[in-house]
């Protein structure tokens, strides 16, 4: 969507672009490892581009991983994005901020892929970040289904909230913090009920 009073002054610049019915493939991969592939299909999303490079994603919708997926964003100095590029890290060290976003997703993914839902389940997110520093990039993931079964055991009425890329520890790395409440579950270990287990790891 092109700013027509710009354009009639030969200054052309684009307001906005609109996506419908599109598909992505990603490859989630954090550096060194194996490919992560992530199918988004039946995209549809806004992205508008704000005065002093600030972008906004709004009413993103797209299909992947069994369930529709809705995502609103922020970045600030976007065009900064295009210097992104994963470094090879050395065993043990803190990962270098480009590269963590790609290591939390693959590993949200990765347990993903083994949880069978009994209906698809909501997922709704958010994020916001500086692209001039990859590590100020935060989001949130809220998953809500009736039911799951799990390596662990069977879930009933859950609620998952995954915050990602929770501010650095003093050592450089970086935490993905999750929360899951459920009505019941049950395991090889024993039952629940109206239980909430929270877990933090470090990437």
């Amino acid at each position: 969507r092109p700013d027509w009073s710009r354009l009639w002054r030969r200054q052309f610049q684009i307001r906005s672009v609109d996506l419908s019915n599109a598909s992505a493939s990603l490859d989630l991969a954090a550096t060194n490892a194996s490919p992560v592939p992530l199918l988004l299909e039946n995209l549809s999303t806004q992205i508008r581009f704000l005065p002093d490079n600030r972008w906004e994603l709004d009413n993103f919708e797209a299909r992947g991983l069994g369930v529709t997926v809705y995502l609103t964003g922020t970045i600030t100095n976007g065009p900064a994005m295009r210097n992104w590029a994963p470094r090879r890290a050395a065993v043990d060290q803190p990962t270098e901020p480009s590269d963590a976003w790609r290591r939390q997703l693959s590993q949200f993914i990765t347990v993903w892929r083994d949880v069978s839902f009994a209906s698809a389940p909501e997922v709704r997110g958010s994020f916001h970040g500086d692209a001039l520093d990859p590590s100020s990039f935060t989001a949130e993931l809220r998953v809500r289904a009736a039911g799951a079964q799990t390596a662990w055991g069977s879930l009933d009425d859950f609620n998952l909230v995954a915050r990602l890329n929770q501010p650095r520890s003093t050592n450089g790395w970086f935490f993905t913090g999750l929360m899951l409440g459920m009505a019941n579950a049950q395991t090889r270990w024993g039952d629940l009920a109206n239980a909430t287990i929270k877990a933090q790891m470090a990437i």
